[in-house]
């Protein structure tokens, strides 16, 4: 079984050197070059091999859903292309990929910030009510994205650090 980022890459490559496209690792933008008639040969590949198991993807029940539903495959293949044509450095024109808006996604999986959320579609965008829960949701992903970045924090030996660089930066 391989792995999603080897079945895109070579499902690309070969959809590319199928249709006589000159193909450089870390060199070609793929993105630039792949038409919508290529996307979809790439796309069908890769359905095939999902479906045939040949391609890993985890047992959920979310997956298995997928993979009894042509269209719910298919869209999921189509999001994954992209994912692969922006992240993967071979097929990027050699550019490591940067998160535009990092971040961007603090507490969408907090149950506090999709309660209020919820509660907040009941009132009118300029109502009182619907500005102070936008104030307690804009707050609580404040606290869900601190509370991210405490538990990303690394231990400093500061043993290891220079006494002029440690006097300099107040350590």
């Amino acid at each position: 079984m391989q792995s999603q980022r080897a079945a895109y890459y070579n499902a690309i490559t070969s959809v590319l050197k199928e249709n006589k496209v000159k193909f450089e690792e870390n060199k070609t933008k793929v993105k630039e070059v792949l038409t919508s008639e290529m996307k979809e040969q790439v796309m069908s590949i890769v359905v095939a091999g999902f479906k045939a198991r040949t391609i890993a993807l985890k047992d959920t029940p979310a997956n298995q859903a997928k993979l009894s539903d042509d269209a719910k495959m298919r869209e999921y293949a189509k999001s994954t292309l992209h994912n692969w044509l922006l992240k993967d450095i071979r097929l990027n024109g050699g550019v490591e990929h940067k998160i535009k808006n990092p971040g961007s996604r603090a507490g969408q999986g907090d149950k506090f910030v999709k309660n209020f959320q919820a509660l907040q579609a009941q009132f009118s965008p300029d109502s009182e009510q619907y500005a102070l829960l936008q104030t307690k949701i804009d707050t609580r992903k404040q606290e869900v994205a601190t509370e991210k970045a405490k538990k990303t924090q690394r231990e400093v030996d500061l043993s290891l650090i220079p006494e002029d660089l440690k006097k300099q930066l107040g350590l």
